[in-house]
């Protein structure tokens, strides 16, 4: 059958009210480009996955925003959609990482663009070659997301990722060559109540059968990816399949296969590649995108279950103004995610930051409020990562200024006042400079003991002894400086 080029013909989907997703396109991967990388294929037909385990790609993240913006879609749903991403490609020994930081774009006609052209320029102004080329963009042409073999990378729509979303894998999927399971059946809308043999005219392939004796010429060529009519979006039944019933050309019934990632089932449905499937996309990667291969990629991953966060500790009041978080560094990661919430269920998130040391400095939080905060770490190669558990604290309804015998040294210390045997953070307006010594003074400037202390941030933190109840004064001894500040221990 020969094969004009056109464009994917759109149609609007109204998803079920349990799809996270908005009405929209689910994919826009154009029919003659899912042609051509068919045909790529048959060129490498010998070529196989070779026998030494895992496959490691990589990946070139490009977040998208408008001219003006400063939000990115970054950190802690960017994550979970990655670690979904390689869930979905584990069977398949296909696992992504990420070789580069991620790139970050101001362009308000790309992040919203309505025609291919302007994403298809995106991609060849940005891709950097040997990686797979990702967009993540606001509008990618009314689609939740696309292929496109002139750009030679997908681009997805923002609204559209997320943990329980199978996007990223559908899109790369089509990257590696494979087809819709419904493939030439694009734009159709099916009803049993016609004659199958009456869409041939329209279908843009050899309609599939039940019976598997022409499969490698039928659809998406594929013999263990059943028969597929249905072009729109579509729910699944308890059993996974379709609840439409279908006839093909031989008039015998069946149901669509709704856990195949390259069917348009809901991404409740989805859950597989084939054998078949997986074979082409190795053979995709072995054969004409041998470039991607890293043989010798090292992957490194989060051993530990759990971060351990350090500072504010739990129930701790402080100046909203300026808030030290802190946790413990975990091996091998590259990336934290910090967010603050202001509720116990992160409903309401305040601060959701992308980190590449195990702190922050974090200003402007409400006064007089509860805050909420965890944190996860990330690899290169793990997605998935170890998280903390919750911690809160809550910001003071008026700032407790220390009040320090050196005014221009505008020491902060908190909280103040600070329980007996806790924890406290203290800075300064002078700098990070970590200070020669720290001693616990009477009111009366009598030495009462030296205090221990670690240099983080913006500061340091120290650890009050048990002491009695009252007022005390801290001496902080720098090189050219000594700034002595009051507290109250209760």
């Amino acid at each position: 059958m020969k094969y004009n080029h056109f464009a994917f013909l759109s149609f609007c989907i109204a998803l079920s009210s349990h799809s996270i997703q908005a009405q929209q396109d689910f994919c826009g991967t154009r029919v003659n480009d899912q042609h051509y990388a068919m045909q790529r294929l048959e060129n490498y037909s010998n070529v196989h996955k070779p026998d030494r385990g895992i496959q490691y790609i990589p990946l070139k993240v490009h977040t998208v925003a408008n001219d003006n913006a400063s939000s990115y879609y970054m950190g802690w749903h960017l994550f979970e959609t990655l670690c979904t991403l390689n869930e979905d490609f584990l069977p398949s020994g296909m696992q992504f990482f990420l070789e580069e930081d991620f790139n970050y774009i101001r362009n308000t006609s790309w992040n919203d663009h309505a025609n291919y052209d302007k994403g298809e320029e995106m991609m060849i102004e940005n891709n950097v070659p040997g990686m797979v080329n990702c967009y993540l963009v606001s509008n990618p042409a009314g689609n939740c997301g696309y292929f496109t073999y002139a750009g030679d990378g997908i681009a997805l729509n923002k609204t559209c990722l997320g943990k329980t979303s199978h996007t990223w894998a559908h899109e790369l999927g089509h990257f590696f060559s494979l087809p819709h399971t419904f493939f030439g059946w694009e734009g159709i809308n099916y009803t049993n109540g016609k004659k199958t043999s009456e869409y041939q005219a329209d279908v843009r392939r050899q309609i599939e059968n039940i019976v598997r004796s022409q499969c490698k010429r039928q659809a998406d060529l594929f013999c263990d990816t059943y028969p597929d009519y249905i072009s729109n979006r579509w729910t699944c039944n308890d059993n996974g399949t379709s609840n439409i019933i279908l006839r093909d050309l031989q008039d015998s019934t069946f149901r669509v296969d709704g856990t195949l990632f390259m069917s348009y089932s809901n991404d409740q449905c989805m859950n597989r590649f084939t054998s078949e499937q997986m074979n082409a996309m190795h053979t995709s990667l072995n054969g004409p995108r041998v470039e991607l291969l890293r043989p010798s990629a090292i992957p490194k991953m989060i051993d530990q279950s759990e971060v351990v966060l350090q500072f504010p500790l739990d129930s701790m009041e402080l100046s909203g103004k300026q808030v030290p978080v802190r946790w413990e560094a975990v091996p091998n990661a590259s990336y934290y995610v910090l967010q603050i919430s202001r509720t116990a269920s992160f409903s309401i998130v305040v601060k959701n930051l992308m980190l590449t040391k195990p702190e922050a400095l974090i200003d402007s939080l409400t006064a007089g409020k509860n805050f909420w905060w965890r944190v996860r770490a990330y690899s290169n190669f793990d997605f998935c990562g170890a998280e903390s558990a919750v911690g809160v604290f809550t910001t003071k309804s008026e700032i407790v200024a220390s009040e320090s015998l050196d005014k221009a040294s505008n020491v902060i210390f908190y909280p103040n006042p600070l329980n007996t045997g806790g924890k406290a953070f203290m800075n300064w307006s002078h700098g990070t400079k970590t200070p020669e010594s720290l001693q616990l003074l009477g009111i009366n400037g009598a030495f009462v003991r030296n205090i221990p202390f670690e240099a983080i941030q913006e500061g340091i933190m120290l650890e009050v002894p048990a002491l009695n109840s009252g007022l005390y004064l801290i001496r902080a001894t720098f090189p050219n400086q000594t700034i002595i500040t009051k507290i109250s221990i209760q």
